[in-house]
């Protein structure tokens, strides 16, 4: 792994370039852009099992923006950052239904207000 040092330390992107700070790490990581463009993964046939994925995080990461909000009065309480737990919550939601295909399932959280 790559670390930035010197008179010419920066984070963010430049050219081809991202560098950010780690967590556990004093230094500046350096990595090289890469990866399939945007709009190949929004256009390309061979993308469209990652659309429907995308599509289905989505609707989990919206419903559970929802609940936080639901639970902004008494967020104060906790010691940590709980949002991940709630949208793997809204995941196994969304897995139990049986109508939907893959990509177009629902979150119906009336019905499985237990898992809450």
């Amino acid at each position: 792994m790559p670390f930035l040092e010197g008179p010419f330390a920066f984070t963010g992107k430049f050219d081809m370039f991202s560098a950010y700070r780690m967590r556990g790490i004093d230094r500046i990581v350096v990595r090289r852009k890469g990866g399939p463009s945007a709009d190949k993964v929004k256009t390309s046939p061979s993308f469209k099992n990652t659309r429907r994925t995308m599509s289905e995080f989505g609707g989990c990461s919206r419903h559970g923006s929802y609940v936080r909000m639901a639970m902004l009065q008494i967020r104060h309480l906790s010691d940590y950052n709980f949002g991940s737990d709630i949208n793997s919550i809204m995941r196994q939601v969304q897995l139990r239904d049986g109508t939907g295909e893959w990509g177009r399932r629902r979150i119906t959280l009336s019905e499985h207000t237990r898992l809450l």
